[in-house]
This record gives C-alpha cells, sequence and structure tokens, in this order.
C-alpha cells in the first residue's frame, strides 16, 4: 500500500488515532498517543496548555492530551480526553480508547446493519445479539459493563451508542467536551 501523500513511498504506519496509513515522514512517532500520528490527526493532538505535542520520546509528564479519531472512514467523530499521571497510566488509558473505538464501531456498524434490515434503528443493543453480533462488546471504561444506548442531548429525535469514557461517570450519551472532560464517547445514529 503507498502512502497518500507521498505516492513513492509505502505506508508502512498506522496512525494511532485513525488507523489510516502513511509512511513515516508522515506519520512520525508520537510517545504521547503511543505510536504513529498522521498528518490528518497531528493538529488535533495536542497539550492541554495549547502547545503542539512533539514527536520523539517523551511526553511521560503531567498534562492532558486531546484525542480526536475518526471511525468508520471519518463518518463518526470521536473525541476523548486522557490524563496523564505517568507513562504507565497514559498507556493504559490508551489501551482503553482504542477498545472503546473499536467498540463503538463494531456496535454502530450492526446497528447500522439492523436498520438497513427493518428500516428502523434498535429500540436496545440487545436486539442485536444473535441477528448481527455473537455478543455485544464491553465498554472498556465501565467495568465490563455493555456499551449504551441512549437519545441524543443535542437532538433528541436522534439516538446514541456512547461509551462512558475516561472520566468513567454516565453523562447519558452527551458528547465529550474535551476542555473538562466532561461528557462520554458517542457513536451518533442519524
Amino acid at each position: 500500500m503507498r502512502c497518500p501523500v507521498h505516492a513513492d513511498r509505502v505506508a508502512a504506519r498506522v496512525c494511532t488515532v485513525c488507523g489510516a496509513r502513511h509512511c513515516a515522514e508522515c506519520a512520525p512517532e508520537f510517545a504521547a498517543v503511543g505510536g504513529p500520528v498522521c498528518p490528518a490527526c497531528l493538529p488535533s493532538v495536542t497539550r492541554s496548555e495549547g502547545r503542539a505535542a512533539s514527536p520523539g520520546k517523551g511526553g511521560a509528564g503531567i498534562g492532558r492530551l486531546v484525542l480526536s479519531a475518526g471511525l468508520l472512514a471519518g463518518a463518526v467523530s470521536v473525541v476523548a480526553l486522557v490524563s496523564l499521571h505517568g507513562a504507565g497510566e497514559h498507556r493504559a488509558d490508551a489501551e482503553l480508547l482504542r477498545e472503546a473505538f473499536a467498540n463503538l464501531a463494531i456496535v454502530g456498524t450492526a446497528a447500522e446493519r439492523h436498520r438497513g434490515a427493518t428500516g428502523e434503528w434498535p429500540a436496545s443493543l440487545d436486539v442485536l445479539v444473535p441477528a448481527q453480533l455473537s455478543a455485544l462488546p464491553p465498554d472498556p471504561f465501565a467495568d465490563g459493563q455493555p456499551l449504551r444506548l441512549g437519545r441524543d442531548p443535542l437532538r433528541p429525535e436522534a439516538r446514541v451508542i456512547y461509551s462512558v469514557g475516561p472520566n468513567r461517570s454516565d453523562e447519558a450519551g452527551r458528547p465529550l467536551d474535551p476542555a473538562s472532560g466532561e461528557g462520554d464517547l458517542v457513536y451518533p445514529l442519524d
């Protein structure tokens, strides 16, 4: 596979945030997120102090890191706030974020398949099993409880699938506010 920016180079690196493939020049390693970051996600990877995160080996200090990840080829935008208190804790939170993003994409895709088959969004996530999923994936931030389905607080006629996110507090599907750290990781159902 070729890099989308440099067609003469192999896309050997996978962006830690969105999963896009790029060459080593386009996607340098960022210790703060535990891997490479592509040009599209680079502006979203910043320190709360307003400084751009820099590639390299640093990044284990105290601070906040804002991650924005596009799921399903950019169809869904998920925003997450990770509190860094040291490299070990950050790696654990980054793994939980990756798992939450993947699980939201899996359940969101199953909900979309359900809508395609029935003409309606699922009334509960349980109806996705076994027709669309063998089991509901867990919310990694909720001690193994499943992801949740709720009303979109911004558009009450719409629904969202959500994870309680890094603050581990159920905000009833309200999208995460990176400035305050309040809110959930959401997959909107239109």
